[in-house]
C-alpha cells in the first residue's frame, strides 16, 4: 500500500495524486487503495508496469 503511494507520488501526478491520497489515506485507508486501483484501470498501466519493476 504504502509502496503503491510511493510509485504513485514519483510517477504521477506529484503534488496533486500525493497530497490528495494524503488526505484520504488520514480519513480511511481504503480509498485509497481503492482509487489507486481505479487510477491503474483507467489509465495508469505505465504506473502499474513500472512499479512491478
Amino acid at each position: 500500500m504504502l509502496l503503491a503511494l510511493v510509485a504513485t507520488f514519483f510517477l504521477g501526478d506529484r503534488v496533486g495524486m500525493f497530497v490528495f491520497a494524503a488526505i484520504l489515506g488520514i480519513a480511511n485507508g481504503s480509498l485509497v487503495t481503492k482509487l489507486l486501483a481505479k487510477r491503474s484501470e483507467t489509465g495508469g498501466d505505465e504506473v502499474s508496469s513500472r512499479s512491478t519493476l
